[in-house]
């Protein structure tokens, strides 16, 4: 391969008095690592580990719904066009509609670099204090009392009874927080709390 090039005497040499020596290599990540030294790919994929992940998907209230409504069209489709167009009707429907409520959710994720919703990404550095909302708060929220027009809102329409609230620290964001929804926000909160007091200069 271009670039490549075969060791000399010299590297031959040095690769054997190391195997003499008893000093042990490995290779990670296409580098060579001696066992003595920092790994430092150990520290990026310690990183990389999720504290928490959720996908927040419907309640079975909003698959009931769906349910109701592809069977109400494949049963229209069967009396007018026959039993077998009707069933296969239903089969795409209810595969259709399962994909695009399960790929549709949005997934909170937090890890040792920030907070992860969706697409969206919160530095670890610029992540504050969180509150929980249940029930009657949330609702109260949702509804615009107490809350901003300005925070990022993660809240699908089919939103459980429970969001965390994560304020931002950086002055230049257009967002003063973010509003996450979650079935499990005393995990969350848990998981911000660890990245937060993990972040040097921060507690």
């Amino acid at each position: 391969m271009a670039g490549d090039r075969l060791p000399g005497r010299g590297g031959v040499c040095s690769t054997r008095r190391n195997l003499r020596s008893g000093r042990q290599w490995r290779i990670v990540a296409g580098h060579h690592r001696d066992d003595t030294g920092t790994d430092h790919n150990v520290d990026m994929a310690s990183k990389s580990v999720a504290l928490f992940k959720e996908r927040v998907v419907p309640g079975a209230g909003w698959w009931v719904i769906v349910a109701s409504l592809v069977a109400m069209v494949a049963i229209a489709y069967g009396a007018a066009l026959g039993t077998g167009l009707g069933v296969a009707t239903a089969a795409i429907l209810a595969i259709a509609a399962a994909l695009g409520l399960w790929f549709g959710s949005p997934v909170v994720t937090v890890t040792a670099s920030g907070l992860r919703c969706g697409r969206a990404q919160l530095p670890a550095d610029v992540v504050g204090d969180s509150t929980a909302l249940i029930g009657t708060a949330l609702r109260e929220v949702r509804r615009g009392h107490g809350t901003t027009a300005t925070v990022y809102s993660v809240l699908p329409i089919w939103s459980p009874e429970s969001a965390l609230v994560v304020n931002i620290v950086d002055p230049d964001d257009p967002h003063p927080a973010w509003l996450v929804a979650t079935r499990r926000p005393q995990e969350l909160a848990a998981a911000i709390g660890a990245i937060r007091g993990a972040t040097p200069g921060r507690g």
